[in-house]
């Protein structure tokens, strides 16, 4: 099962001191190289990793050897050290997930630049929304099209002042912790 790199570092990062068995070894977490995404870091390659769900099926892990596919578990300690260097050589692009309410400092803790990358995001989205605007005064929005349903101007305003006012709430707590 494919999982994301975000996912990736999180689970090589988290660590349960009480019971090895939810430690990141124990996922079975497999590396198969860098491959482009199309609209991901303007189309460099990107590292993909699996769970593998499989890892005790004696056929499958014959039919790996078969297949010349060396499939060995990642250690945690490896993929941290490459994730690092990723993180860092693609900064323009991505940074370290992190979650807001976390006690944990590891996750907790905001990107270098978070706040400002927020403000730039924040002042796209308000051109954007701009541009979209005086090009479709009367269009409904694609969310609208794809499901048939009429929301109304004001309703949308609400739903856009909400979203920038959520970013403008991020953009000063990240302020307040720099």
């Amino acid at each position: 099962m494919p999982i994301s790199f975000d996912l990736t570092w999180l689970l090589a990062t988290a660590q349960y001191p009480d019971d090895a068995s939810k430690n990141f070894e124990a996922f079975h977490i497999r590396y198969q190289g860098r491959e482009p995404l199309k609209g991901v870091l303007g189309g460099e390659p990107v590292p993909h990793f699996w769970l593998d769900l499989m890892y005790d099926d004696q056929l499958i892990h014959t039919e790996h050897q078969l297949a010349h596919e060396n499939v060995f578990d990642c250690d945690s300690s490896h993929i941290k050290a490459f994730c690092a260097q990723f993180y860092a050589a693609n900064e323009e692009h991505i940074f370290k997930p992190f979650i807001r309410t976390d006690s944990d400092y590891v996750f907790s803790k905001y990107p270098e630049n978070y706040g400002e990358k927020l403000r730039a995001w924040r002042s796209r989205w308000e051109k954007e929304k701009k541009r979209y605007d005086l090009e479709n005064p009367s269009e409904p929005s694609s969310d609208q099209m794809a499901e048939g349903e009429n929301v109304s101007p004001e309703l949308e305003q609400q739903i856009l002042d909400r979203l920038t006012k959520e970013l403008i709430d991020d953009s000063k707590r990240v302020d307040d912790k720099e």
